[in-house]
């Protein structure tokens, strides 16, 4: 194209922008040849933000986007311009320009622009009149942009969240399954597996032949592991689920490493092993600490070692490392001259299910979870497990052996708390309760009176009993005392709510007195319910004596005191000639055993005679209410006298019938459990038959 027809071309562009429309014909002319026309593929940056601008520009053909980032502010075509802010003013461009399809543009620079503005004065209030609207324009784009991406984001958010939502209620709808799966399956494992071992053991106890006794001896040993093996799984569960608690309570060092020892020395004996305990004699006797978890870590180490070591020694060796103030740095050490670990396999042995070798499983048994449960127990005490094995390269090679090793820290122990701790039952004086008002608070007849008796068996105290709640807020509203034991399971208003109606609508001091959960439930969900009810404490049914004094001196801050014994006044000293009385009330009954009962009146016949009258009085009225809710399809009722005859129960002995009991309501207030346990309720209505004609007979 020739100069004469671009220039033409331009100036038919210009005339045709409307900032250019009423500039004379021969201004514009002087000035074009001055003008550059310039040409964009697609997709290419035209101006840059903060490029400092010189220019303006006309778009002859093809369309740009305006930009800040990915914002777009406005999409421009032909005969549309931008840039002419930086005429006005040389500064950073605020926006940038993009070619969305191939462009072609001329390009009017400050010079030119200059020479056209000189002898146009309007063209200025045109540019600025334009800019206005222009960035008006923008402004609104940018802030409907803003709007958009806001709620897109918003809606992001709220799908992320209810996704977050549903997962978690996924993850806590499996948790509950598994957990609730493991306490169906220890249950219903556990009660024949009790079954099981108490019979071999009585089995045992009645001089078996020769040959028997080799069955006894194996059914006994793979229940034994069987047991273990369900043990390791619930412990695994209940760490992965955070709800492993650790005690911090005092105890002797030295006795728990002895106690390992005897544990295991008959089965190192029986593989002619030498088991040694090297303790540091710096060592505290006393620390604080959880007792049962270390033995737990330190019998899984030790019995491994014993399991895979076939000559030599296994040692636990404990080194006092460092001690500030009251804080010892302990190092325990389980060292055996055993088979070892391969090298391969040291980073998995603490792997859940894993052992390190596929036949170890069917060689030496077990689950494969006691070293992935002893470094977890080991976590949460505060320290870390650590392993340094060799494998024996053949059969006349001892090995290097494995060493597993841990070190924790902990504070000293007190020995005065220590012994206040391991009070036994006959230890405990009851007349530290003496004088004290106690309101026992329960709808089951047979709980009242074994409470009260209980408590005046061994204390002077005044006990007032009131057969429900209601009744128990209207004793309240009259008359004082200094603790009340509350059932939680009763018709109307169960345990929590009236502690709750006491803790907010009585003035003190009536609303302060110490409130104690008489339950059978050790569940944790149950007792935390029960301090959350505003309950001080509770106790667990069935209880001892020394249980329920120590329970109600601790909600009252009373200190436990040794009794005095003498031979006059101890139990086992009073009757030397009773074998044919005890004989007959532990009576090994296929249903009842009375040797609880025994022990919790302590050997007091004329106690023990009462509570069974009162059991054989009430079984025909149970009975007779059972098989009435069960005819009417009322599995409430059932589950409310399941629950209510529970003590009885274990008091006779019936521990098979205690666990159908607790399954039995279990299941009946299970709305969403289809199968109603009819077989488990026949079941305990023969046990509990059963129980009266052998009660009867005594």
């Amino acid at each position: 194209m020739n100069d004469e027809l671009m220039n033409n071309k331009i100036l038919a562009h210009l005339q045709a922008t409307d900032i250019f429309a009423d500039i004379p014909v021969e201004v514009l002319l002087k000035n074009i040849p001055q003008l550059k026309m310039l040409y964009f593929a697609r997709q290419k940056s035209i101006i840059r933000k903060d490029d400092i601008g010189d220019a303006m520009y006309i778009i002859i053909k093809g369309k740009v986007k305006v930009h800040d980032n990915d914002f777009i502010v406005a999409t421009l075509n032909d005969g549309d311009y931008f840039g002419e802010m930086s005429l006005l003013h040389t500064a950073p461009r605020s926006m940038s320009v993009s070619s969305l399809e191939e462009v072609e543009l001329i390009c009017i620079d400050q010079v030119s622009f200059y020479n056209i503005l000189k002898d146009q004065p309007d063209l200025i209030q045109k540019i600025i009149s334009h800019l206005v609207i222009r960035l008006r324009s923008q402004n609104n784009t940018l802030i409907e942009e803003l709007r958009s991406r806001e709620e897109d984001l918003k809606q992001q958010v709220e799908e992320q969240t209810q996704l977050y939502r549903e997962q978690k209620e996924r993850a806590e709808q499996s948790e509950k399954f598994k957990q609730q799966f493991l306490a169906n399956m220890s249950h219903e494992i556990r009660t024949p597996m009790n079954a099981v071992m108490g019979m071999t053991g009585l089995l045992m106890g009645k001089n078996p032949r020769p040959d028997q006794i080799n069955y006894l001896d194996g059914i006994k040993k793979s229940s034994d592991n069987l047991l273990h093996i369900i043990n390791d799984i619930l412990d695994l569960s209940k760490i992965e689920a955070g709800k492993m608690e650790l005690e911090k309570i005092d105890f002797s060092i030295r006795d728990i490493v002895d106690q390992v020892h005897q544990t295991l020395l008959h089965k190192a004996e029986e593989k002619t092993i030498e088991l040694i305990t090297d303790i540091d004699p710096k060592l505290p006797d006393i620390v604080l600490g959880d007792p049962v978890r270390l033995n737990q870590v330190l019998m899984n180490l030790a019995g491994n070692a014993i399991k895979f070591t076939e000559t030599g020694n296994v040692c636990i060796r404990l080194r006092l490392e460092d001690k500030k103030l009251q804080l010892n740095r302990i190092t325990f050490y389980v060292k055996d001259t055993g088979i070892g670990i391969p090298a391969d396999k040291l980073d998995s042995v603490f792997e859940g299910f894993s052992q390190a070798n596929a036949s170890d499983t069917r060689k030496f048994g077990g689950t494969g979870l006691g070293l992935t449960i002893s470094k977890q127990l080991v976590d949460l005490m505060g320290g870390n497990m650590t392993l340094d094995s060799k494998e024996a390269t053949d059969s006349r090679d001892q090995g290097h052996g494995t060493t597993f090793s841990f070190t924790i820290e902990l504070e000293d122990g007190s020995v005065d708390r220590l012994h206040k701790r391991i009070l036994s039952e006959e230890q405990i004086d009851g007349s530290i309760l003496d004088g004290l008002r106690i309101l026992i608070v329960d709808d089951n007849e047979y709980n009242r009176i074994v409470a009260s008796d209980t408590l005046q068996s061994k204390s002077e105290v005044f006990i007032q009993t009131a057969e429900s709640a209601m009744n128990a807020i209207e004793i309240l509203k009259e008359k004082t005392f200094d603790v009340v034991l509350m059932d939680l399971q009763m018709p109307e208003m169960d345990g929590y709510e009236a502690t709750r109606f006491i803790r907010t609508k009585f003035a003190p001091p009536v609303n302060n007195i110490p409130i104690i959960a008489l339950t059978a439930s050790v569940l944790r969900h149950d007792l935390d319910k029960c301090l959350q009810a505003g309950m001080n404490s509770y106790i667990s049914k069935p209880f001892k004596a020394s249980q329920l004094i120590a329970g109600i001196a601790s909600a009252l801050h009373i200190e436990l005191r040794q009794a005095k014994t003498s031979s006059t006044d101890n139990p086992s000293q009073k009757n030397t000639d009773t074998s044919d009385e005890e004989n007959l009330y532990t009576f090994q009954g296929r249903v009842t055993k009375l040797d609880y009962l025994s022990n919790f009146c302590e050997g007091n016949t004329e106690r023990m005679e009462k509570y069974i009258g009162m059991f054989t009085k009430s079984a025909p009225s149970l009975l007779e209410k059972i098989q009435n809710a069960l005819l009417q399809g009322d599995y409430e009722e059932i589950a409310n006298q399941v629950h209510a005859c529970r003590t009885k129960l274990v008091m006779m002995g019936m521990e098979e019938s205690k666990e159908l009991s607790i399954q039995i309501e279990k299941a009946c207030r299970d709305l969403t459990q289809n199968e109603k346990p009819i077989a488990h309720i026949q079941q305990l209505l023969q046990q509990v038959q059963k129980a009266t004609e052998e009660l009867t007979r005594l």
